[in-house]
């Protein structure tokens, strides 16, 4: 648990640009960080060579190769396509190290959760009616989508399966 929480905070430092991921922008960051931060890059390489993903050597460097593999294995599973270790990309290739905690998204917006069963249903993902009413349907639905495209399963409409489910409320929330 104790790791889980270390390497959790570590890649909110990361995603929030507070620690480097470049080894050439690390001489100020201690040894220690540097070590966590190969392990988790090398803990990333080869989930992304298991699943198939082309990215050359498994040597804890985020190089040309593991970023091109990133973008690849990021526009396959529908995560935003940004070729960095970001949380949502995180979070889906190495599920074990997160706990499911993302807060749920506020059901009481019909539209939001209509839209996204409309989705579901349009790839193969049965939620029953389309009506924006969350129940066992939608959850079974959203849990099989979860596991289908490696997201923390929690059966609920939460930001990272948002942000994979419907790519454009992302973009419309960023305008």
């Amino acid at each position: 648990m104790k790791r889980i929480l270390v390497m959790l905070g570590i890649s909110l430092l990361v995603v929030g640009g507070f620690l480097p991921f470049h080894s050439e922008a690390r001489s100020a960051t201690s040894g220690r960080a540097q070590v966590l931060d190969q392990e988790l890059i090398r803990d990333v390489q080869r989930q992304l060579k298991g699943l198939g993903f082309n990215l050359g050597a498994v040597d804890g460097n985020l190089g040309a190769q593991t970023v091109a593999a990133l973008r690849a294995y990021q526009k396959a599973y529908r995560l935003p396509v940004t070729g960095r270790l970001d949380e949502t990309t995180l979070r889906s290739i190495l599920p074990e190290r997160f706990e499911a905690t993302g807060v749920p998204l506020d059901l009481s917006n019909r539209e939001d959760l209509q839209q996204a069963q409309r989705q579901l249903k349009a790839m193969g993902f049965d939620p029953g009616s389309t009506d924006g009413t969350f129940g066992p349907q939608t959850e079974a639905a959203l849990r099989a989508y979860q596991q289908a495209y490696r997201l923390p399963q929690t059966g609920r409409l939460d930001d990272v399966t948002l942000r994979s489910l419907l790519p454009e409320k992302r973009e419309d929330a960023r305008r």
